[in-house]
């Protein structure tokens, strides 16, 4: 029975993604939680710390043939929906498909369970879970300069 939706060969967050000459892809470090260091208190206003990641989504295309749209939606733990990443893809059938990674940056302002949904031409395709856990007491920013 043909696929109606590409096959997830990979859906996940890590440190780092490697792209070798001959095609290979490498994820490094993955991860499904992120503990913050100190958060210093009295930052100037505007600033707010973040951490950094990358997101890798490899799909493989099986029966699908032509022009697709992929996207990547964040939500909060609060559920309020975050950034919106759309990539025409093009798959050619069989084993071959697409590759997407996203560097991101997530300011550390709402601690909690945030998802990643990755959707096909509008439906859902998978979810990838990255919980940021607050990690340090905080301290007064002239504290840390001593």
């Amino acid at each position: 029975m043909p696929n109606t939706k590409p096959f997830v060969q990979a859906a996940m967050i890590c440190e780092h993604v490697l792209h070798e000459k001959d095609g290979v892809v490498s994820a490094i470090r993955v991860i499904d939680r992120i503990t913050t260091g100190d958060v210093p208190i009295g930052l100037p206003a505007g600033v707010t710390p973040a951490v950094e990641f990358s997101i890798l989504v490899m799909i493989k295309a099986g029966s699908i043939k032509g022009k697709s749209k992929l996207q990547v939606k964040m939500r909060r733990p609060s559920g309020a929906e975050g950034e919106v990443n759309t990539w025409p893809i093009q798959l050619n059938g069989d084993e071959q498909g697409a590759n997407i990674v996203v560097k991101a940056s997530l300011a550390v302002s709402e601690f909690g369970l945030y998802w990643f949904d990755v959707y096909w031409n509008g439906g859902l395709l998978t979810s990838i879970p990255l919980k940021l856990v607050q990690g340090g007491v905080a301290q007064a920013l002239d504290k840390q300069s001593q």
